[in-house]
């Protein structure tokens, strides 16, 4: 009896022990699955906050953009104006070894005289000739007088602020770069003696009140005169300065100073809008046409 009594009490315990663990491990799995129902999923962007982030990045964008572009051009510009005093100490080098003379342009190609051809085209001419024209274009800037004493860069004849635009033929597009060249010289001072050459000059405007500002010789000539029509260096008569930075230009002047001007857009502005003082204290127009007798050699004789 005693051990029927104890296997029995056994049994009982065995049977509690199991419910025991069996109410244990429910208790767990109730617990587990009320953790994850109420376990919240990730939270997610409504439209309003994406719309919002948006606008954010927009007006973000919009006062980033003018300033990476601003920056763009101001390095444009130095790179411009660090180019034309290049070509300005080239044309100084060539004075010093040229009896302080200034080298020609367009019209002084004559044979018997090297010292006085073309700064940039040498002894080659296009005469308004479509196969000239594209010869003497491929021989521009190596050609020139003063090519060596720029160490033989191209990149210093052009302007990183104007897109190649090169001409497959005579005449070109009229816009950008012709791809070789983007600057012109006032042919008023071919040859001249580099000493006499007047620090200032006059510009009149359509109105007729002028302003006087340093000479320009060395230039940036509007894209229609130099990969249109025309191709050549001569920056004269009925040719206008370029726009392309800042709506103006920059020229080299005699100083060795690089120059910003604004040249109004008007039909009646062109070079022969502008005026030097001569020897003898009267106006000469820049616009004119000159050739290296004509006018260089005299050293401003001429204008009395």
């Amino acid at each position: 009896m005693g051990k029927c009594y104890k296997m029995r009490r056994f049994g009982s315990w065995l049977r509690g022990a199991e419910l025991h663990i069996s109410g244990v491990a429910m208790t767990h799995m109730h617990l587990e699955r009320v953790a994850r129902s109420t376990r919240r999923a990730p939270a997610a962007f409504t439209l309003v906050e994406l719309l919002v982030c948006i606008g954010i990045l927009a007006v973000l964008l919009s006062l980033l953009v003018p300033a990476v572009t601003k920056a763009r051009d101001h390095g444009k510009a130095v790179v411009c104006q660090s180019h034309l005093r290049q070509l300005w100490q080239g044309w100084v080098l060539f004075a010093t070894d040229h009896e302080g003379r200034l080298p020609g342009t367009r019209n002084n190609v004559t044979p018997f005289d090297p010292q006085q051809w073309s700064w940039l085209s040498g002894l080659y001419r296009d005469d308004d000739n479509p196969a000239k024209a594209w010869q003497a274009y491929q021989m521009r800037p190596q050609a020139g007088t003063i090519f060596k004493y720029v160490n033989q860069d191209y990149r210093v004849y052009r302007c990183p602020a104007l897109d190649p635009c090169p001409p497959s033929s005579w005449p070109g597009p009229g816009v950008g770069s012709n791809g070789r060249y983007d600057y012109a010289a006032f042919t008023t001072f071919a040859g001249c003696l580099l000493a006499n050459v007047p620090t200032t000059a006059t510009f009149q405007y359509p109105d007729g009140h002028t302003a006087r500002v340093p000479t320009p010789v060395i230039v940036e000539t509007d894209a229609r005169w130099l990969n249109g029509d025309y191709w050549d260096e001569a920056h004269c008569n009925i040719k206008k300065l370029a726009h392309h930075h800042f709506g103006g230009s920059y020229y080299a002047s005699p100083d060795g100073t690089v120059n910003w001007f604004d040249e109004p857009s008007d039909p009646s502005v062109n070079a022969n809008s502008w005026f030097v003082i001569g020897k003898h204290g009267k106006p000469f127009c820049m616009g004119r046409y000159q050739i290296w007798s004509e006018f260089g050699w005299g050293d401003f004789e001429k204008l009395s």
